[in-house]
């Protein structure tokens, strides 16, 4: 389940769908990190500009890049 970060002081649910959740600081810091790895490194890849940039010379390296940052986000 992804989030918006929570900025308010004091701030500590969050409700989807009508339920409301409890979420502590930690799991707060972590989703936030979470969506920025996918973001920067997995997204990024996968963009029309880092699609356009793969070549056969150079897809071995990018597969294996987008693979590891695949692995560390699991």
């Amino acid at each position: 389940m992804f989030f918006e970060r929570i900025v308010v002081e004091g701030e500590k649910t969050i409700t989807i769908d009508g339920n409301v959740y409890v979420v502590s600081s930690a799991a707060n810091v972590d989703v936030f990190n979470c969506k920025m790895h996918l973001v920067t490194s997995v997204w990024a890849p996968l963009s029309t500009d880092g699609i356009e940039s793969v070549s056969s010379d150079n897809y071995v390296a990018w597969r294996k890049e987008l693979i590891a940052n695949l692995k560390k986000w699991d």
